[in-house]
């Protein structure tokens, strides 16, 4: 899917514990991500490779983006 300005963009979806560290990252390095992570709390990161203590017992997503329009990591 694209959003915006022709990002493409991937959603994943975990259960997840209070407490609980997890790591999400674009990868590949051959293009800049972004990463938005939501979860019962709304909790919303936006550095895509950090770790990220969840607040809530749970339901967690993973919005994962191209930084910029047309992006793909592809030729």
């Amino acid at each position: 899917m694209t959003i915006g300005l022709g990002e493409y963009a991937a959603i994943r979806c975990f259960q997840g514990r209070r407490g609980q560290t997890v790591g999400f990252g674009p990868g590949s390095g051959q293009f800049d991500a972004d990463a938005v992570m939501i979860g019962p709390d709304d909790f919303g990161a936006t550095s895509a490779g950090l770790p990220v203590t969840l607040r809530a017992d749970g339901s967690h997503g993973i919005l994962a983006t191209s930084l910029n329009g047309g992006e793909t990591g592809r030729p």
